[in-house]
């Protein structure tokens, strides 16, 4: 017996391929990284109250106490803990934040350093 294999598409398919298309193409759209033209901060928060606000394009230095001592450093137009003396410095070695919605957290110290600013102030999950 033969067998005929048809690879001929139908309606429906072509709808199929293009409705996958659109998908692709609205989600690649979506996480589209949108272009910020207004003036960026490093953001620094300790348990939930933002204690300063400093801007990226000016090289600075912060020191923020508690039950450990985090040291926030502005330079280059990014931010970053450049020195915790917290267990494990998992802060320090989160690296430079230098794009609007990016975020670094100190836990046992309860300090968190946020990139806000720009056009593009949101990030994609959060909103």
């Amino acid at each position: 017996m033969k067998s005929k294999l048809s690879l001929q598409f139908k309606k429906r398919d072509f709808i199929i391929i293009a409705a996958a298309l659109l998908l692709a193409a609205a989600v690649f759209l979506f996480f589209l990284p949108k272009g910020e033209t207004g003036r960026l901060y490093a953001e620094i928060s300790k348990n939930g109250e933002v204690i300063a606000s400093l801007p990226l394009d000016t090289d600075a230095e912060y020191v923020v106490n508690g039950d450990y001592e985090n040291v926030v450093t502005i330079s280059d137009g990014s931010a970053f803990f450049s020195s915790s003396n917290c267990p494990n410095e998992d802060c320090v070695h989160t690296g430079k934040l230098t794009k609007a919605g990016q975020l670094a957290v100190c836990l046992p110290n309860g300090v968190t350093l946020r990139i806000v600013g720009g056009e593009g102030d949101v990030d994609a999950i959060a909103g």
